[in-house]
Order: structure tokens, then C-alpha cells, then sequence
């Protein structure tokens, strides 16, 4: 389906006033079909790969329409609305940084073009960049006043937040436009829940389940607040049985794409595997030498989702010293290279110095592409699931400090269970309690065998010690990396990175609170519907410290 992109644009003027014609007459199958005629006849526009990328989407035909798309932009690289289709394939594609750019060129194209806002702002909220998300919906809705959503999502970003008078704000906005608008709907509920209005939520949680129009996404979130107000009401199985359909509508959504490639799962029993039988791993020879445009201290934030990472990071990050990338993905032109089998570990083991500063100034710049300068700071680097990149990064980033989050793990398990991340591969399993302790299991085995065979300085810290115990604690992890404790770092739920840097983690209105023990052993008052989950993580509550009661 890929054609030469040296060919320029050959198009009969006047097929293409006829597919235009037929579009806007609202029969875009006849355009369709009129788009794939003419390319059939060796004509060539951006309009018809356009067309014709729809319709091979349609078809479940993603690489060719993905391919199609690419080829309409080499065609048109000044077209905003090619851009904007391009990019909504990309995502499709789980490519977002380059979605996100084609979004961007859009709007940079067209700072008119209200979709490439709006699907800019969405794909911006998926990556967690809340503030430059808000930024795109309220393009949108200053391009578009009399569009309910943007506004909607304006809502639910102010909630996610905590930001309850600015949630309730927009949701006014929106409902005056749209009065069934869901989006706006649950921000309202979750504001309701906030103030304990119980009876306010119920109501409100009644009429959104009923809406007809409730596609298998939009009821996987509002079971979700049903769980969590029955939660609230301390009807625990009540709770459970609602964050069980909200899971199982999730699997619906993702119509089982996600399960059918390799999960989380898999890649930590593949990473415990061959680590079981490897020799440890040797020191690199020469370290590399740290430039002036690499961080002073380099550290990598690491545990199980939901295990205390995010409020750890802000701690750190509240630091005068300290910038923090929260959750973004920075290895993976490594994890491409090499964690792909036993061959691939391999080849990383044997990794030369010319190979390895390429990969380190590849991880450089995608830590600027998402908007952190490095250079004379201390870099703290947190994503969860990094555990399992830590052969790559003993042979990248040899002098790197690893910062290892624990809790307990029922309540870790339990934790995961009731939020509602993304489908993705890395959370697929957390849907389940058994599933998920299972997955725990292995990532646990997996982490601690790579500890024990790779030269790597580690320092664990359990999140409950860090809320009893704060000052303590947090002087330990700044000894351990080689930073100055600083009185700021008290100061984690109002400090000065908060103005740019908006928590994009389901942990965000719990560590706006502060330190509390409110989650602490939560997974007690669902026991029974823990019961098959207990026995797997059994051997890591008593390797942690945890008492079995």
C-alpha cells in the first residue's frame, strides 16, 4: 500500500470537486469509494489517502492506513487537517509523542482549527500533562463557545486536581450547554463526594448509569464512582462488586486488544527468568564521565503502581535542587534495543562505551523533549515499571542512584484494583486481585533478582515509615543520593513546582492532603474479596516487614 513519496501530487481537478461535493453532502462512503477509484486510476492527493485511510481503518487495516496517512503528510506537510488525521492514527498506534507533534503541527498550521485543539488537549490529559491540557481545552472553547466537551474535560482535569470551586466553575459551563454532558456529570459527583453529600452523588450516580447513551468507557467511570462512594459508606462488598464492573467494562472498552500482546505480566516473568540463572553482572569498565549538560545526581524513582512513588517524587521535587520527571517513559530506545529476549540481555551485558553514550545522550534529550533541563540540577526520574529496565539502566547510568518505594503489598494490590487506569499493557492484570498479586509477585521476584545481580546502589523506603517517621526518612534518601536535606521539602503539597508541574497520577488528590494515614491497611476491610490474592503476596508481606494481621 506504501507508495514512492517522491512523486508529487497528481490529481484529476475535477474528481476531486466531486468527492469535496460528496462530502459535503454527508455521504462520506461516496467519497470514499470515489477517493480509492482515483488512486486505483495512479492519482495522487492528500485527500485521497486521506479518505482512503478511513476507510482502511474501517477495515482494521491500521499499519496501511498508518502508512497512507504518513504519505498524505509528505504531500501536504503545510495541511493542518492531514496533520490532525495523522496524528489521531498515531495514537491509535500508541505512538503519542509523535501524535503529539502532528497535533501541534497542526495547531501551529491552523491556530483556528478548534479538533486539532481538542485532540491535542485529549492526548496532552492521557500523558498526564494536565496543565498544557487545560491550555488546549480552553483554546477549544474559546474557538468553539457552544461545544459542551472541552469544558467537560476542563471539569474533570480541575477534579483530578482537587481543585473543587474551579471543577464546579466549568461544570455549570458545561451543563448549560449540554445538561447530560457525563463528563461534566462526574465532576460533579466527585465534588459532591468531597463535601459528603452521600445522597447528592447517589442521585446523580443513578441518573448517569441510566443514560442510554453511556458507551462502555463512560460506564466503566461511573461504576467507578459508584465503588468508590459505596466505599465511602464503608458497604465495602458493596464496593467491591461496583469496582468489579468497572474493571470488567474496561476490558469491554478495550475490546481485548490489550490482552492479546505482551502484558506487564509476561515481561516480568521474562525479566525474572533469565535472571535466575544469570551470573552477576561485572561493573562497566570505564564509567562514563558526566558532561556539564547532564544532572549533578542522577536518581531513578522505582515500585509497584500506587506504592507511594508520586508522593515520594513531590517530596524530592519540592527540593530548590530538584526537577522530577513524573512517569514519562525516557528508556525506551534501550528497551527497543535489547529487552526483546535472552539474545538481547546479551548483547546489553556486552555493551561498548560507543554504543552506550549514544543511549545515554538519546535518554538526555528525551528527558528536554518533556520539558526538564537537567543540566547542574539533581534529576529524579519516576516511572513505576522501571524496575524492569534496571539492567539497562546498570550499563547506561552506572552512577545512577535507584530509589525503591515500598507498602504494603495488600494494600498496593487492593489500591490498584480501585483505580481506573488506562487499559495498557502494564496495567491489564491490575483488573483483577488475583491477577494483580500475581503480577506483583513477579515484579518483586524480578526487581530483587536484578538487584541482587547487577552492580546497582539501592535504597528501599516503605511509605509508611516516610508518613510516620518524615524528617527522618526524607534525610536518609537525601544522604543516600548525595543531596542537602532542605526544610522545603516539608513544604511538598504547596511548593513553587506545583505552578507548572500538575500531579497526573491517580495519587493526586491524596498527596495534595499531605501526609495521612488514611490508606494505611484499607485492604482489612475487604478480606474476603481478597482471599485468593492473600496467599500470592503472602511471601513479600513478611519479606517487606509487614505484620500478617
Amino acid at each position: 500500500m506504501m507508495q514512492d513519496a517522491s512523486n508529487p501530487i497528481v490529481a484529476d481537478s475535477d474528481r476531486l470537486r466531486e468527492i469535496k461535493s460528496t462530502i459535503q453532502r454527508g455521504d462520506v462512503d461516496g467519497a470514499i469509494r470515489l477517493a480509492r477509484a482515483a488512486l486505483e486510476a495512479g492519482q495522487r492527493h492528500p485527500l485521497l489517502f486521506n479518505l482512503r485511510a478511513l476507510w482502511l481503518e474501517r477495515e482494521g487495516r491500521d499499519e496501511e492506513a498508518l502508512a497512507d496517512l504518513a504519505l498524505a503528510v509528505s504531500l501536504a506537510p503545510e495541511d493542518p487537517i492531514v496533520r490532525n488525521a495523522y496524528g489521531l492514527c498515531l495514537e491509535k498506534h500508541d505512538r503519542l509523542e509523535e501524535a503529539l507533534a502532528a497535533y501541534r503541527a497542526a495547531t501551529d498550521l491552523n491556530a483556528g482549527f478548534a479538533p486539532a485543539f481538542f485532540n491535542l488537549g485529549r492526548a496532552l490529559e492521557g500523558a498526564g500533562e494536565l496543565i498544557a491540557a487545560e491550555a488546549a481545552f480552553e483554546r477549544v472553547a474559546a474557538l468553539d463557545p457552544r461545544s459542551a466537551e472541552p469544558l467537560g474535560r476542563l471539569a474533570m482535569i480541575a477534579s483530578r486536581r482537587g481543585d473543587w470551586p474551579r471543577a464546579r466553575a466549568y461544570t455549570l459551563r458545561t451543563l448549560a450547554i449540554d445538561p447530560n454532558q457525563p463528563l461534566a456529570k462526574r465532576a460533579m459527583i466527585a465534588a459532591d463526594m468531597e463535601v459528603r453529600d452521600y445522597p447528592g452523588a447517589e442521585a446523580k450516580i443513578d441518573a448517569l448509569l441510566a443514560d442510554p447513551r453511556l458507551g462502555p468507557f463512560e460506564r466503566r467511570l461511573a461504576y467507578g464512582l459508584r465503588a468508590d462512594l459505596r466505599h465511602a459508606q464503608h458497604r465495602y462488598p458493596d464496593a467491591f462488586a461496583a469496582y468489579a464492573e468497572s474493571n470488567r467494562c474496561a476490558q469491554v472498552a478495550d475490546g481485548g486488544k490489550v490482552a492479546k500482546g505482551r502484558t506487564g505480566l509476561d515481561a516480568a516473568r521474562w525479566t525474572e527468568a533469565y535472571f535466575s540463572t544469570a551470573s552477576r553482572w561485572e561493573p562497566v569498565g570505564t564509567p562514563p564521565i558526566r558532561t556539564p549538560d547532564e544532572p549533578v545526581i542522577h536518581a531513578f524513582l522505582m515500585g509497584f503502581p500506587r506504592s507511594g512513588t508520586t508522593l515520594l517524587e513531590q517530596v524530592l521535587a519540592s527540593h530548590p535542587s530538584v526537577v522530577s520527571l513524573e512517569e514519562k517513559e525516557t528508556l525506551v530506545d534501550s528497551a527497543l534495543l535489547f529487552m526483546t529476549g535472552s539474545s538481547g540481555l546479551d548483547r546489553l551485558r556486552r555493551l561498548g562505551h560507543g554504543q552506550r553514550d549514544e543511549l545515554r545522550q538519546a535518554y538526555w534529550n528525551r528527558v528536554r523533549a518533556h520539558g526538564i533541563e537537567p543540566s547542574e540540577k539533581t534529576l529524579i526520574d519516576k516511572l513505576p515499571f522501571n524496575a524492569l529496565k534496571l539492567p539497562i539502566i546498570t550499563r547506561l547510568f552506572p552512577e545512577a542512584k535507584i530509589l525503591f518505594a515500598l507498602r504494603d503489598p495488600r494494600d498496593v494490590v487492593l489500591s490498584c484494583f480501585r483505580q481506573q487506569f488506562r487499559v495498557a499493557p502494564y496495567t491489564i492484570d491490575l483488573l483483577d486481585t488475583e491477577r494483580g498479586a500475581t503480577f506483583y509477585a513477579a515484579y518483586m521476584s524480578a526487581a530483587m533478582l536484578c538487584l541482587e545481580k547487577l552492580p546497582l546502589d539501592v535504597h528501599f523506603t516503605r511509605h509508611e515509615d516516610l508518613v510516620d517517621d518524615f524528617d527522618r526518612r526524607t534525610r536518609e534518601i537525601c544522604d543516600f543520593i548525595g543531596l542537602d536535606w532542605s526544610a522545603d521539602m516539608r513544604n511538598f503539597t504547596q511548593g513553587p513546582h506545583l505552578q507548572t508541574h500538575a500531579i497526573a497520577t491517580p495519587s493526586a488528590l491524596q498527596v495534595a492532603k499531605g501526609l495521612n494515614r488514611s490508606g494505611f491497611g484499607t485492604w482489612r476491610r475487604y478480606k474476603d474479596q481478597l482471599a485468593a490474592a492473600l496467599p500470592i503476596l503472602r511471601p513479600w508481606v513478611e519479606r517487606f516487614g509487614y505484620s500478617e494481621e
